[in-house]
């Protein structure tokens, strides 16, 4: 998804009562999380479903904390120009890594303190990760982040605002971005069919973290918006990488967290 680097400009759909403006961004983000909380309970078999909701929204705080930090640290010398000068940082940017690992350790937390099985519980909150992330790309189309590269005159060519407001023709990474998400999000519910998958909690979400990830890895190739660069490479696609590996993990932990189960239940 990639959206850590500066904002120049923000898409304004309309302002309320005191001159406040609504960022496309912003709205499309909002309702991808309000949906995606709500399909998360309403798809989960989990008996309490207060408490998953009430789960959701603190990943959802989470997820926005890790991901300011995250940014904040990335972008440190640009941050620390405008923290006098202007500090309403909603203005500023925010790192999609840095709210998947705050997501993820918020969860931690709540699986430790609550006594839940951390799996169950990351199995139940994924359905609703790929709507958010695929409402996020669409609001990243309406606030010029994250987008593909010059179409010229080519038929598949739509219109697209980078950073600074310019409209010009591009291939509709967005877009396709989020049809990407929702199709990687209906494979996860087909490989959670398989015996394989369905015989230890986790295993489902893990798969399906590990193909948005390997998604984000393909479509970072075709991204042509400027954003910070690690020894020649994206940042973004580092933190894919990252969030990649972490899938990986997430993948080996359901092994063993199963063998201990069935230990503990057949010692």
């Amino acid at each position: 998804m990639g959206f850590s680097g500066k904002i120049v400009m923000m898409a304004i759909l309309f302002e309320l009562p005191g001159n406040l403006p609504v960022y496309a961004f912003s709205l499309l983000l909002g309702v991808g999380t309000t949906l995606g909380i709500a399909w998360a309970v309403w798809q989960t078999n989990m008996d309490d479903k207060t408490f998953l909701a009430q789960t959701s929204v603190g990943v959802m705080f989470g997820s926005l904390l890790g991901g300011r930090l995250v940014y904040l640290v990335q972008e440190f010398g640009y941050t620390t120009q405008i923290w006098e000068p202007n500090p309403l940082f909603r203005l500023d940017g925010i790192s999609w890594f840095g709210a998947f690992l705050g997501g993820l350790l918020t969860l931690l937390a709540i699986a430790w303190t609550s006594y839940q099985r951390f799996y169950v519980l990351l199995d139940a909150l994924v359905p609703g990760l790929i709507v958010v992330t695929a409402f996020a790309w669409l609001g990243a189309w309406g606030m010029g982040r994250a987008y593909g590269m010059e179409a010229g005159n080519a038929w598949w060519g739509l219109p697209t605002t980078d950073e600074w407001g310019t409209v010009v023709a591009r291939f509709p990474l967005q877009i396709a971005a989020s049809l990407l998400t929702v199709f990687t999000g209906w494979a996860g519910d087909w490989l959670g069919h398989l015996t394989f998958v369905r015989r230890a909690a986790g295993r489902k979400s893990a798969l399906t973290l590990l193909l948005l990830a390997l998604g984000w890895i393909a479509l970072d190739g075709l991204r042509a918006d400027l954003t910070a660069t690690r020894n020649g490479v994206r940042l973004d696609y580092w933190y894919a990488l990252g969030c990649a590996l972490v899938s990986v993990v997430l993948l080996l932990g359901t092994f063993i967290t199963r063998q201990t189960h069935h230990q503990t239940e057949h010692p």
